[in-house]
C-alpha cells in the first residue's frame, strides 16, 4: 500500500502535485493565473486562493473533490486524469492556447459602448482577413 507522502509527492506521476505542474506547462500557466482560472464570477465563485494553490502544486495539501473539478475545468483535463486514475499519457494536450474564455472576460466587463467598439472592430479585421484570403487564392490560380 503506497503511503500518502508518496502520493502527494510532487515527484510522483501518479500523484496530483504532479499532473498539476504538467498540465499547468502545457497550458503555460503560473500558480497566480491557474488560480484566475477556477472562479465562476456569474455564479459567485470565488477562485482558489494562491496559497491554497501552492499547497497543491506542491504536494503539500490535497485538494478536495470540488477543487479537483475546478482544477480539471480551468486546466482542460479530465478530473480523473488529474488525480491519477487515468495514464499519464492521456492528458489532453492543447491544441493553441484557447484565448476564447480571455475574450469572453474582456468582453463581459466592457459596458455598452466599449462592446459596440470591440464589436466593430471584430468585423473589420474578419473582412480584412477574409479578402486578404480571397486576393491570395487568386493571385494563386493565375
Amino acid at each position: 500500500m503506497k503511503s500518502r507522502k508518496h502520493h502527494t509527492s510532487p515527484n510522483n506521476p501518479e500523484s496530483t502535485a504532479y499532473r498539476l505542474q504538467y498540465a499547468m506547462r502545457l497550458r503555460r500557466y503560473n500558480g497566480i493565473e491557474l488560480s484566475r482560472k477556477t472562479s465562476d464570477p456569474a455564479n459567485g465563485v470565488k477562485p482558489i486562493h494562491p496559497a491554497t494553490m501552492s499547497l497543491y502544486i506542491n504536494g503539500k495539501s490535497e485538494p478536495g473533490k470540488e477543487y479537483i473539478i475546478r482544477l480539471a475545468a480551468a486546466l482542460q483535463v479530465d478530473p480523473s486524469w488529474l488525480i491519477g486514475s487515468c495514464p499519464l499519457s492521456q492528458i489532453v494536450r492543447p491544441t493553441k492556447k484557447d484565448e476564447t474564455d480571455d475574450l469572453v472576460q474582456i468582453y463581459e466587463k466592457l459596458n455598452d459602448k466599449g462592446k459596440e467598439y470591440l464589436l466593430k472592430t471584430a468585423y473589420i479585421v474578419y473582412a480584412s482577413q477574409e479578402y486578404e484570403q480571397l486576393n491570395n487564392n487568386e493571385s494563386q490560380n493565375k
